[in-house]
């Protein structure tokens, strides 16, 4: 009997602020910030980041509107992987606990620190973003990372084999489809869609679109196979 898999997704973005400038002085990567969902519509986005867009050190467990303010000039690489159902049960039920008691968890500021210095900083309720994402992964006894979750960047899930890029660019290219559908009589799932060629906006990797769009119809638009394109 064929066992049942569900898709989980990893977004990794750049939103350009300030605070992302300065920490990208450091780490050098085109995306320093990491989140997670498990719809394919990317409505139910969740991270450990700022709470409000003008204080980024005010910050705790946060759901995020890829659609908003924050995200509007934002840059993104979107990954998925199969998980199995278990394993999907159990991230969508922690990812609900710690939404039911959001005010209990804090940023794990002192824990990026430990990451500069290779030194695992774990604070009980705190995390950072990549941390986060590492750690539930590590909780449904998932092998994404051979390394500890408090020591993980958004660069090293951007490494991770078992994930497959999906999408490099623009976030605002990413809802030209799914804004098209709405628009059309055409009901078809926004997951079931593709973002064509000739509505990816600039910066992304067009010579390269046709191969990705055949590999991978859902969230194609940009992707090239790289974590980041020049």
């Amino acid at each position: 009997m064929e066992r049942k898999t569900n898709q989980v997704f990893i977004i990794l973005s750049d939103t350009g602020t300030w605070f992302t400038r300065i920490v990208r002085l450091y780490t050098k990567a085109p995306y320093n910030h990491a989140s997670i969902a498990l719809d394919p519509d990317l409505k139910e986005v969740y991270s450990f980041g700022r709470k409000r867009t003008e204080n980024p050190l005010l910050g705790g467990f946060i759901k995020e509107d890829l659609q908003g303010p924050l995200f509007r000039s934002a840059t993104c690489a979107v990954y998925r992987c199969e998980v199995s159902e278990k394993q999907y049960s159990q991230l969508k039920s922690i990812i609900s606990r710690f939404s039911r008691e959001s005010h209990l968890y804090k940023f794990n500021i002192i824990g990026l620190f430990g990451v500069m210095l290779n030194k695992q900083i774990q604070r009980k309720r705190a995390f950072f973003c990549s941390q986060f994402i590492a750690w539930l992964f590590e909780q449904v006894g998932y092998k994404l990372l051979d390394k500890n979750s408090a020591l993980t960047t958004p660069a090293d899930l951007g490494e991770a084999e078992a994930l497959e890029l999906m999408f490099n660019g623009k976030v605002r290219s990413l809802w030209s489809a799914y804004e098209e559908e709405q628009a059309s009589d055409d009901k078809q799932d926004f997951k079931t869609r593709m973002i064509h060629p000739q509505e990816v906006s600039e910066g992304l990797c067009e010579d390269e679109l046709p191969l990705a769009i055949e590999a991978s119809p859902m969230l194609a638009a940009g992707s090239c196979g790289r974590t980041h394109c020049s």
